[in-house]
């Protein structure tokens, strides 16, 4: 059997491999010291670096394990909770992933982060109603959808995609207006023509479908 301080080297030294982006090795490193030791020693910092090197190779099912353990040990730590929510998501484990985006948008500072989580969640789901009230809670405090995981113009466009969907066009268009004055791109296009295909805006629409087009010719949607 290895001394205990062996243990401690071979997570310094794993700590150190995923700080330099080595996740492969240190995950096989962090892994050793988990077998010698019939565990993993209460390191909150070592499982920290763990799941962060888990979460760039992205195994989720472990990922989730060792931040589940490390939410036992920090329950209140604002980045474990994003970050055991991510990688919930991915796996689909909606139910959870709503636990703890809920548990986030308690964290003062957090709460618009939380609820653009909240709303993928939901959109994955299939339910634009509560996909929708998730993002007016981010756009009540943060009009401009600045400074969330996502860049604004790809948040204004899920809101514009979820306002259409609830039936307000004309919303819709100026949601998709302003997503695309951000950043042009096919989808927003296309989605402002139907949207103003809704609201008897027939040339504006044909010419937002030409916009699209002009940037992505293959999209079928707009040739459609």
């Amino acid at each position: 059997a290895r001394h205990p301080g062996d243990s401690r080297a071979m997570i310094l030294k794993a700590r150190a491999l995923s700080g330099l982006d080595r996740h492969s090795a240190a995950d096989s490193l962090f892994e050793q010291v988990a077998v010698q030791s019939n565990g993993f020693p209460d390191d909150v910092e070592a499982l920290r670096a763990w799941a962060t090197s888990l979460l760039h190779l992205k195994p989720w099912p472990r990922a989730i394990s060792i931040l589940e353990t490390l939410s036992h040990c920090a329950p209140s730590d604002a980045e474990t909770l994003q970050r055991l929510t991510v990688a919930r998501i991915h796996l689909k484990r909606y139910g959870p992933a709503l636990d703890g985006a809920a548990k986030l948008a308690t964290i003062p500072g957090r709460e618009d982060e939380a609820n653009v989580m909240i709303a993928a969640i939901h959109h994955d789901k299939g339910d634009a109603r509560a996909a929708l009230e998730a993002w007016e809670r981010v756009l009540k405090h943060n009009p401009n959808a600045e400074n969330l995981q996502v860049a604004p113009a790809e948040a204004l466009l899920m809101v514009g995609v979820n306002v259409l969907g609830s039936g307000n066009p004309q919303r819709a268009a100026d949601l998709l207006e302003r997503s695309l004055r951000q950043s042009p791109s096919a989808r927003a296009y296309v989605l402002l023509g139907q949207a103003y295909s809704q609201t008897d805006r027939v040339e504006e629409a044909i010419q937002a479908w030409r916009s699209a087009l002009a940037i992505e010719d293959l999209n079928i949607t707009a040739r459609e």
